[in-house]
């Protein structure tokens, strides 16, 4: 497997396009609820991708308050059929994610 070394803020910006592109051509919902990533995937992501794909910071940890937080983010997201597979997976912190969904 290939590691991320490298953080690229157009990373955050392109995976906002993206969701904003499902919602705008009417990709219809497959669910309401996002499917939980397992804990072994989420070491396996902070292995490839070192950080935050888009600010290259970031913590892991437990507490959702630290804006630092790194947090798995679905690619395709759940909601249009995603899956919580590493395929299907970035690693960003918490303000990164929030970016990239609102």
């Amino acid at each position: 497997m290939n590691s991320f070394t490298k953080p690229n803020p157009d990373l955050i910006t392109e995976a906002k396009k993206y969701i904003d592109a499902l919602k705008r051509e009417g990709v219809p919902k497959t669910t309401d609820e996002s499917e939980p990533f397992k804990k072994s995937l989420l070491k396996r992501l902070l292995k490839k991708f070192h950080g935050c794909v888009g600010c290259g910071g970031g913590v892991m940890g437990a507490s959702s308050r630290n804006d630092n937080l790194l947090q798995p983010h679905h690619i395709l997201p759940s909601e249009f059929g995603g899956k919580a597979v590493s395929e299907n997976a970035m690693l960003v912190c918490r303000n990164c994610h929030i970016q990239i969904h609102n």
